[in-house]
């Protein structure tokens, strides 16, 4: 199932009030031709996993006279799975979760200044722009520590100014970076019916100001930005390298990663006073390379306002797709 969505049809200039408006559209993909919607957005039923499609839709009106066929729109479904997949993410007023279309959005913690996510096991922890840590405990984790008690956020005292986190599936080990220090530390985490601590804290031999991270598991790779440069090392902290640098003072941040493990691709985008760019590099290529530009686009001024672009900040690559938000 797929939801497809578009823009209403633009009417010519100096159309008069008794112009016809009653229009339909037809959305055709994959030889198959859907018409009688009367709607800007339809859901598609009965697509294949992992598939690419190329769907188009055109306006007609009493089933004969058909306008032209709007430029082909490329998507690729997600990977089958039996797992309910979710989406979290934090806005100005808290921590939300929906489902993977984007239905279903829940406040689930409401506050302020969430500066980084991410996932452990059935929950999410996330860090303040004061360095703080919080997790959130699901339902399905307070039924794995046997307590009654309604879902909540919690403190993690142990931890102190964080600004990024990343989590280690098979390790099952949380990391996190201090730049206060300028250092990286990971830690087994304790769940129980009182709340969460850290055990086993170890900080990794490491020296940098991490402002985020990412890691591939299965390749036991951790990657990091300095804001001028991304940095990739052992997930215990051995044989750090550089991938790829602006240079301290040219006016260029990196920010935004996250990784393509099928493929071993970091996407990022880079800002500077021009406008921003998304690319990509490939991070287990031992050879010299430069980074691919993806996309590119110019901040737009307008008074009164901040800048504008089209290319967010952050974002995470999911079953081919990079989410921005």
């Amino acid at each position: 199932m797929s939801i497809f969505q578009f823009s209403k049809l633009d009417f010519v200039l100096q159309t008069g009030n008794g112009a016809w408006r009653k229009w339909k559209y037809s959305i055709q993909y994959d030889s198959r031709n859907i018409t009688g919607i009367s709607d800007t957005e339809y859901v598609i039923e009965n697509l294949r996993p992992s598939t690419f499609y190329n769907i188009q839709v055109r306006a007609y009106v009493q089933n004969h006279f058909f306008g032209p066929l709007s430029p082909p729109v490329k998507g690729r479904t997600l990977r089958e799975s039996g797992h309910n997949i979710s989406f979290y993410w934090s806005a100005h007023n808290g921590l939300y979760e929906t489902n993977a279309i984007g239905e279903n959005v829940q406040l689930l913690v409401p506050t302020n200044n969430i500066s980084m996510l991410t996932w452990f096991d059935d929950s999410v922890v996330y860090a303040l722009n004061n360095g703080s840590v919080f997790l959130y405990e699901s339902e399905a984790s307070r039924v794995a520590v046997n307590s009654n008690l309604s879902p909540k956020a919690i403190p993690i005292s142990d931890i102190k100014y964080a600004k990024s986190l990343a989590y280690d599936y098979i390790g099952q080990k949380l990391y996190w970076s201090n730049p206060k220090e300028q250092s990286m530390f990971r830690s087994n985490m304790k769940l129980s019916s009182t709340g969460a601590r850290c055990e086993l804290k170890e900080r990794l031999p490491i020296v940098t100001m991490a402002w985020e991270m990412a890691l591939d598991c299965p390749e036991g790779l951790l990657i990091w930005t300095t804001g001028h440069s991304l940095e990739k090392a052992k997930l215990n902290g051995q044989y750090q390298g550089t991938l790829y640098q602006t240079g301290l003072f040219s006016g260029v941040r990196i920010l935004g990663i996250t990784l393509d493990t099928y493929q071993s691709r970091i996407y990022w985008v880079s800002r500077s006073a021009a406008g921003s760019t998304l690319q990509r590099l490939g991070y287990n290529i031992k050879s010299a390379q430069l980074p691919m530009v993806i996309e590119k686009s110019q901040l737009a001024f307008v008074p009164g306002k901040k800048e504008c672009g089209s290319i967010t900040s952050f974002g995470t690559y999911f079953a081919g797709k990079r989410v921005t938000y």
